[in-house]
């Protein structure tokens, strides 16, 4: 680290005493290159743009995916084609191309396909069980990001056991899939859409009357087994599209609670290092950059960080890395912030050799952090495994309370806690109740680990046996709404993350929108720690203290 010691009074004033606490943290943003084998849209309900439409033709990009153009192939006919035997929320499979598909990630190709009743072709049979109903929701999302490789042709409710019906044509060379004029779940809107495979691996997306009334729509193909979320493109203005490698872009992190402070190995991760890696370094820079490298055959890639310091080796065995930073003891160091961006030599992944991470900063400080952090397109969530809150105790001390509070928020904002909202799986207010969708959205359970005090807080709507684990108070428009939540712990200790979801209205409700609210935590050892979230992309907003 004797290289960030002759650096260090370039890029920050020292903002410490001995004896004061400056909480280290690391904050990765933006993206890497090469863009994942992941392509999608989301339509809300009457907006599906592709109806009648130039298809969309998906063209194997040899190593990389594919290149997406639009096409001018029309839909085929299905006579003489087999019916697929699907009703409402079904899969049927396997039915047979007649050749073998290549794709990329995977297993790499296939002869036979599984077909959702909705609007999915699943290309590793008897994989994924879920018919993925019913529409484009987050969870939908994630299940398409996470699942064996798929195709999402017109992803929503649709219902063929109500009208219209599923077909599956092969002929030599060629194999198409069609719903023809199938229904909308509860609508009797019916929709017909087609995806054309060729044994060359070229795929097509060709829709015919499409659109729905009630459902959002997701469209578009995934590579599958965590692939990275590039994030929603507008299919309908592609044309030329590279769509990158099978294993998403090169990225660097590290976990909440690992804090980069004075006297200690500071350990960054990479993932989705490609298996013919060659060699790789972290580049560390005194400021942010944001440098385009088209023209230099890294299609995609981004110079995020100045590069004006000495680079560290980075130790990889694909598909992953670290990066061990010796941060020296003492003073001198706190409050040094460093930008960060891992580059990684690879033959293949583009024209030029080389791919690059997304930017990390390394904030070095004396302690440890709490970070409070909102993520997600919906604070109205349903999902245990990815909680739209989470609050990370990275200190060395015990978190004793937390406020959340929109009244201070700056800019002023409008918005409140929605704490009798249903369809989360369960509902907020319920706290500790057993009674089924009416316990608590304490997510993981840690409302237990983190000893959230239930006895200081009200009775449940759904009996007086229960309590609600929270203190709302300045009413919002209605009962159960509330501008401001106070929470106690009984063991909130360090290392320990809570984990939550609360539904927030009077305004958008994606993690960005968090933005602005006020976030205070009393320590054990009686401090106060107080910030309010800023945004850190439109999906997260986030303050740490």
């Amino acid at each position: 680290m004797r290289q960030v010691h002759r650096y260090a009074a370039l890029v920050c004033t020292l903002a410490t005493s001995l004896g004061a606490q400056v909480p280290g943290w690391f904050l990765g943003t933006g993206s890497g290159c090469p863009r994942s084998s992941l392509l999608y849209e989301r339509f809300a309900s009457s907006t599906f743009d592709l109806a009648n439409a130039p298809s969309l033709d998906f063209v194997p990009n040899t190593g990389r995916g594919y290149i997406v153009l639009r096409g001018t192939h029309a839909i085929l006919p299905t006579a003489g084609g087999v019916l697929v035997p699907v009703g409402d929320d079904t899969v049927a499979g396997p039915f047979a191309l007649g050749f073998s598909l290549p794709y990329p990630g995977g297993n790499g190709s296939t002869t036979t396909v599984d077909i959702s009743s909705n609007g999915y072709v699943y290309l590793e049979t008897g994989t994924i069980t879920s018919a993925r109903c019913c529409d484009a929701s987050d969870a939908i999302l994630r299940a398409f990001r996470r699942d064996t490789p798929s195709w999402a042709v017109f992803g929503t409710d649709l219902d063929p056991s109500a009208g219209g019906s599923v077909w599956i044509n092969t002929a030599p060379g060629i194999a198409w899939i069609t719903w023809d004029q199938v229904w909308e779940g509860g609508t009797g809107q019916f929709v017909t859409a087609q995806i054309q495979f060729e044994a060359s691996g070229a795929v097509a997306l060709v829709y015919g009357p499409a659109t729905t009334t009630s459902h959002s729509v997701l469209v578009g193909w995934s590579a599958g087994n965590g692939v990275a979320d590039n994030g929603p493109t507008d299919l309908s203005a592609l044309s030329g599209y590279d769509m990158g490698s099978s294993y998403g872009p090169l990225t660097i992190s590290a976990p909440l609670a690992r804090i980069p402070t004075v006297g200690s190995n500071f350990v960054v991760d990479l993932t989705h290092v490609p298996s013919d890696a060659l060699a790789a370094v972290l580049l560390l820079g005194t400021g942010q950059a944001n440098l385009p490298l088209d023209q230099f055959g890294l299609s995609g890639c981004n110079l995020l960080v100045t590069s004006d310091l000495p680079a560290f080796p980075t130790a990889i065995a694909p598909p992953i890395g670290t990066v061990t930073m010796p941060i020296a003891a003492g003073t001198r160091l706190v409050g040094l912030q460093l930008e960060a961006q891992a580059a990684v030599l690879s033959p293949t992944v583009n024209a030029g050799g080389v791919e690059l991470s997304n930017r990390g900063t390394i904030h070095i400080g004396n302690s440890g952090p709490v970070i409070v952090r909102a993520f997600g397109t919906d604070s109205q969530n349903a999902d245990d495994q990815q909680p739209f809150w989470s609050v990370v105790n990275a200190t060395n001390l015990s978190i004793v309370s937390l406020r959340l509070d929109w009244r201070a928020a700056v800019p002023a904002n409008p918005h409140y806690f929605d704490t009798d909202q249903t369809g989360m799986g369960d509902r907020f207010d319920g706290g500790n109740s057993t009674i089924p969708l009416c316990h608590g959205t304490y997510r993981q359970s840690t409302d237990i680990t983190t000893g959230l005090d239930y006895t200081i807080t009200p009775a449940t709507p759904c009996g007086t046996t229960s309590r609600r684990g929270w203190i709302g108070s300045n009413f919002g428009l209605s009962a159960g709404d509330y501008r401001t939540l106070d929470f106690r712990f009984q063991s909130f200790g360090p290392g320990l993350s809570f984990l939550f979801d609360v539904d927030t209205d009077g305004g958008a409700g994606n993690g960005g929108a968090m933005a602005g609210l006020v976030v205070t935590v009393q320590m054990s050892d009686s401090t106060v720690r107080s910030g309010a979230l800023v945004l850190i992309d439109p999906l997260t907003a986030q303050v740490i203290l």
